[in-house]
């Protein structure tokens, strides 16, 4: 039902309406309410994407109280390619949402910026002894798109005895 209505005309004109909006975003993270918070920043990183200029309060998200801000802020930013700190530190996030979109963002940065990737390196490892077999999944599809020389050799030693190739394959 969703994929039908985000193929919808009705989407589209609903999308392009919003956009005259784009500018009263940012005023919408200050409100109390974490499901406002959320469709904002999921907004920005959306619009993000075609050129708006939100980075500085998708940053700012990566912080917020509310699981699912952050969530949303640090999946624009791994759209976005956007390197920050905070998004390694993301991975020890109490919420697996947060962890596996964290993971996520790191392979996709990473692939572009390889100081950011041998910065995250260590911390992607961690995650595939994580508590979420999702989160391990990500972790684990984040370090082969890093594609550092023997990361399928470390994935092993620390994953057991089954290949590497063979965890977690769709």
């Amino acid at each position: 039902m969703l994929e039908e209505y985000l193929k919808s005309r009705r989407y589209r004109e609903e999308w392009w309406r919003a956009k005259d909006y784009a500018n009263e975003l940012p005023h919408l993270m200050e409100s109390d309410s974490c499901g406002v918070r959320k469709k904002a920043v999921y907004a920005m990183g959306k619009l993000a994407r075609e050129g708006y200029d939100f980075t500085e309060y998708l940053i700012a998200a990566l912080n917020d109280e509310c699981e699912w801000v952050r969530g949303n802020a640090v999946e624009a930013l791994g759209n976005l390619r956007v390197a920050e700190k905070a998004i390694i530190d993301l991975l020890e996030d109490g919420c697996p949402f947060v962890r596996h979109k964290a993971a996520e963002a790191i392979g996709k940065i990473g692939e572009k910026n390889t100081e950011f990737a041998r910065r995250a390196y260590k911390a992607l490892l961690k995650r595939l002894n994580d508590r979420s077999s999702y989160v391990q999944y990500v972790a684990l599809e984040a370090l082969r798109k890093l594609n550092f020389p023997d990361v399928e050799k470390v994935i092993t030693e620390i994953s057991g005895s089954a290949p590497a190739s063979s965890l977690h394959r769709r």
